[in-house]
């Protein structure tokens, strides 16, 4: 993949992997069963524990990820290097982050909202990776075509002034 192309899926993978970590934060996690009163009757319902609720650093994390993964795509060299490196990390801090919420939550049913931290983190690692990785050296083809009469043509005219040959050379 070329150094553009890698740009571009980290850019992609980036900004996707953001709104994976934004939307974790405001998706349901957790529903906890619950009862109410309506009346004199008890009613089954649950509750539901969204991400903010549990992991609330992540939502401001998915938006900085995002932001990130655009200044990426411009950074060349080490600066993409670090930066790849930051988002690397950055997706590593939100995993901590959701698993340390989901120890934490109630007990109840699983929602999507870990489902989607998950992807989002991997997303984001992978965009992270891409920024890692190094550019490929420039290339240069692999061989030299040259023509034999013009090969010829150039040897010849480079030792026209230089002869071994003595017997044209002026006497004495």
């Amino acid at each position: 993949m070329s150094a553009r192309g890698r740009a571009v899926a980290g850019l992609i993978l980036g900004v996707a992997g953001g709104l994976a970590l934004a939307g974790a934060a405001v998706a349901e996690w957790v529903a906890v069963p619950a009862d109410r009163e309506v009346g004199a009757v008890t009613v089954p319902d649950e509750e539901t524990v969204a991400g903010a609720e549990l992991a609330p650093a992540l939502l401001p994390l998915g938006l900085a990820t995002g932001v990130l993964s655009l200044v990426l795509a411009l950074a060349q060299g080490r600066a993409r290097r670090a930066l790849g490196a930051v988002l690397v990390l950055a997706a590593l801090a939100a995993a901590a982050h959701g698993v340390s919420g989901l120890v934490g939550s109630p007990a109840g049913e699983l929602g999507a909202g870990p489902v989607v931290l998950g992807l989002g983190v991997a997303v984001t690692a992978l965009a992270g990776m891409l920024g890692l990785r190094p550019g490929s050296p420039p290339t240069l083809p692999a061989r030299y075509d040259l023509d034999a009469d013009d090969a010829d043509d150039e040897w010849r005219i480079a030792s026209a002034g230089h002869d071994d040959d003595d017997d044209d050379a002026p006497a004495d």
